[in-house]
């Protein structure tokens, strides 16, 4: 499967699309330079795919009023989002999997102003320059660059555990139109006084940039809030090393720890099996709280590390991994499952509740949450949770 990633006119980029290679699962990135952009195997479509799979002229993705939709052109494959075949237009949202026969994309945020100047340069570029600008680059590398380039290397190779950053996670409609309050309720909490302050400790990982809706309903037959305890403490426990732990991985992995402190909002949900958990019901115990899902293709690299540090913390018996699968289709999430053999706990939030409980605005994103129920510290993007550091890290909860 070829793909041409460029239009032959470029105007304002709209967005992005992430291609993913059928056998290797591999991403490659594409930007969508035009409101409208067709796709197809014959050479007189913007986005050129070779493959036997794909029609002629097999889909177009139009950008209107800051929406992006697509419509299937009467293909013989079919187009395809979420795993559900689409008939006419059919609006698509950040992080949707989009199947035209056997290529797969996702369409991903859009780039930076910066980045999409960048873009726009790069499409732009006759070959001649391009060949011009990288024997440039290939002469700075030779000289001062070298030394940057090595530092680079070093640094990334003690970081190593970064998989990759988050695949945006689409929001409910409900919690996008979710209505704000009233003006005697804005009244009421301009009056109120304003609560004690956190630990200092807590305040050195992370300060918040919004409350969470941890007491929020949200209506549904596959989850519920339940009433949060307000006697939660940060920092108490059998371990007592809640600092430490919360300090450790925010170092690790700059830009995270933002929910450190929070008490974790209750929830309910159900496993593959229709049998109902709780976060209750875990109390007492360290959860290590995964949000993922299958069409994810970062999710699906982190599993086997997740499986691996399931297996080797085995022995800590009030240490838990609870993985919170976001995708509406149960089977592609029980087949997952049972291909690879992953044994630890999961659970089924078709909906995107959690995700609004606890503010989850990519995937995967993992919360970790101490005996009492409060949040220690969590991270958005995949990691390798076989790295010795993020391991010795989590071990200070368990001491």
């Amino acid at each position: 499967m070829r793909l041409w990633p460029y239009p032959r006119r470029v105007k304002t980029p709209t967005g992005r699309l992430l291609a993913i290679h059928p056998t290797s699962q591999l991403s490659r990135e594409y930007v969508l330079l035009k409101s409208r952009v067709s796709l197809g195997s014959d050479q007189n479509n913007d986005f050129v795919i070779q493959h036997d799979t794909t029609s002629r002229r097999h889909a177009i993705i139009r950008h209107r009023f800051g929406r992006h939709t697509i419509t299937d052109l009467h293909s013989a494959n079919g187009t395809f989002v979420n795993g559900r075949r689409i008939r006419g237009v059919t609006t698509l949202q950040k992080g949707d999997e989009v199947r035209l026969g056997a290529a797969c994309f996702i369409l991903a945020n859009l780039l930076s102003g910066a980045a999409q100047r960048s873009a726009l340069r790069g499409a732009k570029l006759p070959v001649s320059l391009r060949a011009i600008a990288e024997m440039v680059l290939a002469a700075f590398v030779g000289g001062f660059g070298l030394a940057q380039y090595l530092a680079y290397l070093s640094y990334h190779q003690e970081h190593a555990f970064v998989l990759g950053d988050a695949v945006a996670l689409p929001r409910p409609p409900d919690a996008q139109r979710s209505p704000g309050p009233s003006g005697s309720e804005r009244e009421k909490t301009a009056r109120a006084p304003e609560p004690a302050a956190a630990p200092s400790a807590a305040v050195m990982v992370a300060k918040p940039s919004r409350v969470l809706p941890g007491t929020t309903d949200f209506p549904g037959p596959r989850s519920r809030v339940e009433e949060v305890p307000t006697s939660l403490k940060f920092g108490e426990g059998p371990g007592g090393n809640d600092f430490a732990t919360a300090i450790s991985l925010s170092s690790l992995v700059p830009g995270s720890g933002t929910l450190a402190g929070r008490p974790a909002p209750a929830f309910t949900l159900h496993d593959p099996g229709g049998r109902a958990v709780s976060l209750l019901s875990f109390r007492g115990k360290i959860i290590f709280l995964n949000v993922w899902a299958t069409w994810c293709p970062v999710c699906r690299r982190e599993m086997p590390a997740l499986e691996q540090l399931h297996k080797d913390f085995g022995g800590y018996r009030d240490f838990r991994i609870v993985a919170i699968s976001e995708d509406q289709n149960q089977a592609a999430v029980v087949s997952l499952i049972e291909k690879n053999g992953y044994t630890f706990r999961v659970l089924l939030d078709p909906d995107n509740r959690l995700a609004a409980m606890y503010n989850v605005r990519g995937l995967p994103s993992t919360l970790i949450i101490n005996r009492q129920g409060v949040i220690v510290w969590n991270v958005t993007g995949g990691l390798d949770w076989s790295s010795p550091q993020l391991r010795q890290a989590l071990k200070k909860l368990l001491y």
